[in-house]
């Protein structure tokens, strides 16, 4: 998408114009993020018919994080069908391809303006509206920011926030702190068995990679990935670190 050359030095129109632009633009990827999610929904649907409760568990779980037809993060693949895993491999690679000829658009439409806007400097004698022009033109430099900067329309856009599925933590652990090791076994569907414990505990990992456990009322582990193990702090802040279960 281009803006006119023809259209006048003034800001209203050129602003108008690159608004509907860019929601022309928005209009035409949500429609490739929606059928791209619908194709990845439909595996679901497949998959889980006649597949063992861990496993429906699991996608049950992932359908629900696709939020705004955005494709969460899976860090761990390993044991899921292989046709599953082709085409989550393919959806999340089309959402990436369809991100960047969005933002390729975005920024046709900014440079665009901004070309314009310079353009229409040389064209008025006017001091107030060069600095006007001038001030418009710099403040297009961040285009994610100039976007919502826009209009409201653009910027209620909801901010991307990539769900991670639960994954990378999943098999046995040996949990160390204060000289004591317990053996955790970290399930596909969140959940955590103790060994030797009647009690059981969840697990997540939040968008930033943090993982935490939490269980009842107190006070989540909070842990960070270092290497194989994941280390951190136990809820009442004693050191603590989780590592590979050999046993």
């Amino acid at each position: 998408p281009e803006i006119a050359n023809q259209l006048p030095p003034g800001d209203p129109e050129l602003f108008d114009r690159a608004v509907g632009l860019i929601l022309d633009a928005r209009k035409k990827r949500d429609k490739e993020l929606s059928d791209n999610a619908y194709s990845l929904q439909g595996m679901i649907k497949a998959e889980s018919s006649g597949a063992k409760p861990e496993l429906v568990t699991f996608l049950d779980q992932l359908k629900g994080n696709i939020v705004n037809h955005r494709i969460p993060q899976i860090d761990d693949l390993e044991g899921l069908p292989a046709k599953f895993v082709d085409a989550y491999k393919q959806t999340r690679t089309k959402e990436e391809s369809i991100d960047a000829k969005h933002n390729a658009d975005l920024t046709r439409i900014r440079d665009a303006y901004v070309t314009r806007l310079k353009g229409a400097v040389t064209e008025t004698k006017e001091e107030e509206k060069k600095r006007r022009l001038l001030a418009q033109a710099e403040s297009a430099i961040d285009l994610a920011a100039w976007t919502q900067s826009l209009s409201p329309e653009l910027a209620a856009e909801p901010v991307r926030v990539v769900k991670r599925s639960t994954g990378t933590f999943v098999g046995k652990w040996e949990i160390h702190s204060q000289g004591k090791v317990e053996r955790w076994i970290a399930l596909q569907d969140g959940m955590i068995q103790v060994v030797d414990k009647k009690w059981t505990a969840e697990w997540v990992i939040l968008d930033d990679g943090t993982l935490e456990v939490r269980w009842k009322d107190k006070k989540p582990y909070i842990m960070k990935r270092e290497g194989n193990d994941w280390v951190g702090k136990a809820p009442f802040g004693q050191a603590v670190s989780f590592k590979p279960g050999n046993w």
